[in-house]
């Protein structure tokens, strides 16, 4: 709880009100986007965001939700490893892993009011709106979320490389390409390859 690790619950909201400026800085050209976050105690492992527009204003509400099952998940961490001062530099790490992994999976979700407040340019960048374009898309948005909130750009990369080491239903070659998500292992490559690209951009520009 909130109260069992005060400096987690700060470091998440930090990380959060970051990436909060940064998507209203993207937002402000097309209209104002006001960002709330909320921590849902629940063993489910899931994030999501509920944007809500109001008719005939520019202006986009986004509550986003993360569960503590999400959290736990992503720190990776075994019971009772925050009060055994043995443990004190493995939980450190593992913290600050874990939180770089949440920042990526909040910005994932942030990215997708984009969507909301400029969908004819965003269609016109990155095509026609689909369940599994919609995620590849926001997957690269979050990238450039983070890279403007000033946070590591490879966060969503350690996220979504932590939700493929958890236990998973198979899917058959139908239900995967139904599915309104792609496959982890897509998204991971597109993320490798984005990644690849801005590093690229960011030599390049030293190089000047």
């Amino acid at each position: 709880s909130r109260d069992d690790a005060p400096l987690l619950y700060a470091a998440l909201h930090s990380g959060f009100e970051k990436l909060a400026r940064a998507q209203e800085a993207l937002a402000s050209e097309h209209g104002v986007s006001v960002n709330e976050y909320f921590i849902l105690d629940s063993p489910v492992q899931n994030a999501f965001v509920l944007p809500r527009k109001q008719s005939g204003v520019g202006l986009v509400h986004n509550m986003a939700f993360v569960t503590t099952g999400l959290i736990k998940q992503m720190i990776n961490l075994e019971a009772g490893s925050f009060s055994d001062p043995t443990n004190a530099n493995r939980v450190g790490e593992a913290v600050a892993l874990g939180l770089k992994r949440l920042d990526g999976i909040i910005a994932h979700e942030l990215a997708h009011p984009l969507d909301s407040i400029d969908k004819a340019g965003l269609s016109t960048l990155w095509g026609a709106a689909s369940g599994q374009a919609e995620e590849l898309r926001a997957d690269a948005e979050a990238t450039t979320l983070l890279r403007k909130a000033g946070l590591a750009p490879n966060s969503l990369y350690l996220g979504l490389s932590r939700l493929l080491e958890l236990p998973r239903p198979k899917e058959d070659l139908f239900q995967a390409a139904s599915s309104s998500h792609p496959t982890l292992d897509l998204r991971l490559s597109a993320q490798r390859l984005l990644l690849t690209l801005v590093e690229k951009g960011a030599q390049r520009k030293e190089s000047y």
